[in-house]
């Protein structure tokens, strides 16, 4: 049953919690507790897990509401999307299993929402590897920055149900597992922004990501990052033209970034990142427009 502060209906909307994992039971189980006490009545937590990640296990003892959806042989973004259809509740705060959240977070990120124009929002993170040079400015509450890299972070976000439906869902060509990369959330921001929906920055506290990869493994990560950076900036080339010339420019300066202070990344980084993004960017310019989910999804499945 729920603990005794989380037990009456919260003063803000009610809440799905989505975590979507693949083979990481040494994260899952601490993440989902993080979040299973800071849950209250109404609100939701949804696994949606691929490969093993021992789910069953993660979830056994959970005092709130939750489900276990296990999908085989797809990746982060179909996922989502999937989660979203089956979501009883508005709004969709979003982590990943190898993060932890604080309590406060869910409050802070939901209470954005209480504004009927906001259609997604982001809450700051810690522990997040970046490129050398990259220092991001300091994100105080209220409308989010132009330059979405800064804080667009898929393990600190929210999203009105509603107004992903209306867009679509998650573009499934982006995302962690998709040739071109990482990109989704950026990419969802401009396609709601476009809609006439806001993004916010949330006042809520960080989400600690945990630090588990090396050296290496955090460089074929950010390489990840650059290349569907690339992505989502030439889909939005090709789906709106001259109004994200403006991104763009100031992309390509970030990317200079990269080549700064070569010893933490490696002596090729710089050219190895931005000859990543440009191979993104014409990955990007080949995306027309596509939905992948209807605008009147209903729930697929009862809790």
């Amino acid at each position: 049953m729920l603990s005794p502060d989380t037990a009456s209906a919260p003063d803000r909307p009610r809440v799905t919690v989505i975590v979507c994992t693949k083979n990481r039971p040494e994260f899952l189980g601490s993440c989902l507790q993080g979040i299973d006490r800071t849950l209250a009545a109404g609100d939701q937590l949804l696994v949606m897990e691929d490969g093993d990640s021992h789910g069953p296990d993660a979830v056994a003892g959970l005092a709130s509401e939750y489900r276990l959806v296990h999908e085989d042989g797809h990746w982060k973004t179909w996922m989502l999307n999937r989660a979203a259809v089956l979501s009883a509740n508005e709004v969709l705060l979003m982590t990943d299993d190898d993060c932890e959240v604080p309590t406060g977070w869910i409050e802070g990120m939901a209470r954005a929402f209480g504004d009927e124009s906001v259609g997604i929002a982001f809450g700051p993170m810690e522990g997040l590897a970046g490129l050398p040079g990259g220092v991001p400015p300091r994100l105080l509450p209220g409308p989010a920055p132009f330059a979405p890299w800064w804080y667009s972070h898929g393990a600190s976000m929210a999203v009105r149900r509603s107004a992903l439906l209306e867009v679509g869902g998650f573009d499934e060509r982006l995302g962690p597992g998709r040739p071109p990369g990482c990109g989704e959330e950026p990419d969802l921001i401009l396609r709601l922004q476009r809609r006439g929906w806001i993004c916010v920055i949330a006042d809520a506290p960080s989400v600690r990501h945990l630090e588990w990869r090396d050296k290496a493994e955090n460089v074929q990560t950010l390489l990840r990052y650059e290349r569907g950076s690339g992505a989502w900036l030439g889909a939005a080339l090709r789906r709106e033209g001259g109004r994200v010339l403006g991104l763009l420019k100031l992309r390509l300066h970030y990317q200079l970034g990269a080549f700064d202070r070569a010893e933490l990344r490696g002596r090729w980084f710089g050219l190895r990142a931005l000859l990543a993004f440009l191979s993104g960017l014409g990955r990007g310019l080949t995306f027309a427009e596509k939905r992948f989910i209807a605008p009147t999804s209903e729930i697929a499945a009862p809790w």
